[in-house]
């Protein structure tokens, strides 16, 4: 069900499939959405996939995978305050 309604949220022409059009719109509209107004289920799904680099794509990821996503979400100036706020809190 769950599945079935991320593909509700997304497919623009409404035939209950997501063909490469309505991919690429629901990815470049989430992924540009600074107010949070369109859907993300699918797109966090399919940001964590490209992410899970791990031979067995094991559906987990490391340290370094979980960065790039927050870089490539928020980029580099997010990222340095980031690393600047835990390496204060480190010590």
């Amino acid at each position: 069900m769950e599945v079935e309604d991320m593909i509700w949220e997304t497919d623009e022409d409404g035939d209950g499939m997501i063909d490469w059009e309505n991919f690429v719109l629901l990815y470049g509209r989430a992924r540009c959405d600074k107010k949070s107004k369109e859907p993300r289920r699918l797109f966090n799904l399919i940001d964590f996939m490209m992410c899970d680099k791990a031979s067995d794509a094991g559906g987990t990821i490391d340290e370094d995978e979980c960065l790039e996503i927050l870089y490539r979400r928020y980029g580099k100036r997010a990222m340095e305050k980031l690393q600047d706020k835990v390496l204060a809190s480190a010590y």
